[in-house]
């Protein structure tokens, strides 16, 4: 065999070799999660229940705050977050968040938020992980969420899928969301609606931090001028349940 044809062969054993073994680093490297997914993947599924179940005991609080004309406010950890996600988010909203997407869970940082999740559509499986700015706007109740980069495992992802995926949540959550831009990042404008129907109430979100490891949020309730008050909501969401429970006693 001449040299020519044994230096081919050789290289291109090389280059499959080669070509085999960065797709084996890539399909890895896309399951390479962030050190912040990792931890919560490692949380005891007791611990992560308790925490879920603070959560929507500090949401009902909130919950009867707002029913009320004056000031409310609360907080929020990362841990509860993704208790609730963990063992509630599929119960509660099972249409919300295609099966493809696993193992949704949240980091909070200084002054950002970090997302991540396991998708998995055979053979695709990778950890999605985002960064992103959460901040209120200039106009009411408006909040933008600024997305600053999008990875699957290490390797970055077009924006432009992100943004499909925000917008198909979105969808089917039923969120107001508009798309704008700062600077290179795009930013998705999320709408809260400020009318409680329910208790011909006007509610307005005054602050939205990321700050000490929570998400921070507080605001006002007024009375809708334009409609009449019905004083029999005026009864606290819990003290009806109680009441209820009591009766049946």
């Amino acid at each position: 065999m001449c040299k020519f044809i044994q230096f081919t062969l050789v290289a291109l054993v090389g280059i499959a070799v080669t070509t085999v073994l960065l797709i084996a680093v890539a399909r890895q490297s896309a399951r390479r999660g962030p050190d912040f997914y990792r931890h919560a993947m490692q949380q005891e599924p007791s611990e992560q229940s308790e925490a879920g179940a603070e959560l929507e005991r500090e949401i009902l609080k909130l919950h009867n705050q707002t029913r009320f004309e004056g000031h409310w406010e609360a907080s929020f950890t990362a841990d509860q977050i993704n208790g609730w996600l963990a063992h509630n988010l599929e119960n509660k909203f099972p249409n919300v968040v295609p099966p493809q997407f696993q193992n949704c869970c949240v980091a909070i940082e200084t002054d950002k938020l970090r997302l991540a999740c396991l998708y998995n559509d055979p053979p695709m499986e990778s950890v999605l992980s985002m960064d992103v700015d959460v901040h209120l706007t200039d106009q009411p109740n408006i909040i933008a969420v600024q997305i600053e980069k999008a990875r699957a495992g290490v390797w970055p992802v077009p924006l432009v899928q992100v943004l499909n995926t925000v917008s198909n949540f979105a969808m089917r959550a039923e969120f107001d969301l508009t798309w704008a831009n700062s600077g290179q990042d795009p930013v998705a404008l999320i709408t809260i609606p400020e009318h409680r129907e329910d208790l011909k109430k006007l509610l307005y979100l005054d602050i939205l931090e990321v700050r000490d490891g929570k998400v921070y949020l507080s605001g006002r309730t007024e009375t809708n001028q334009d409609t009449e008050e019905s004083p029999i909501d005026e009864q606290p969401l819990v003290s009806r349940i109680e009441d209820v429970s009591t009766s049946r006693k």
